[in-house]
């Protein structure tokens, strides 16, 4: 995926992109990129219309807040965002995204 998907992208917003037929939700923090699947594994809102604070990821359709670092949500523990590992390839610039979570199928535990 091309570097410019996410330019000029600002610490705290968020943007849906499409990756392999995957939609994702990329947001910046201080600490750098994040990606996470865009569709809210409890209602299936777009969590790129959500709101970021801090390492919170606020769902708009019921306000479900997910931990962008462990995609947990106190709402329900058997509940977990996938989450992406974002990394820009040294050789020519392209983000690259690699599950983080590849063992948690279906959003659960």
């Amino acid at each position: 995926m091309a570097l410019d998907a996410v330019a000029g992208l600002r610490a705290g917003e968020l943007r849906r992109i499409d990756v392999a037929g995957r939609r994702l939700c990329i947001g910046r923090r201080a600490q750098g990129l994040f990606a996470v699947d865009d569709a809210c594994p409890h209602a299936g809102g777009s969590l790129s219309a959500g709101l970021l604070a801090g390492s919170e990821l606020i769902c708009p359709e019921h306000a479900w807040a997910f931990d962008v670092d462990t995609g947990e949500t106190p709402d329900d523990d058997r509940v977990r965002l996938r989450r992406y590992e974002v990394r820009v390839s040294a050789s020519d610039g392209e983000l690259e995204l690699v599950s983080r979570d590849v063992a948690d199928a279906g959003g659960e535990k």
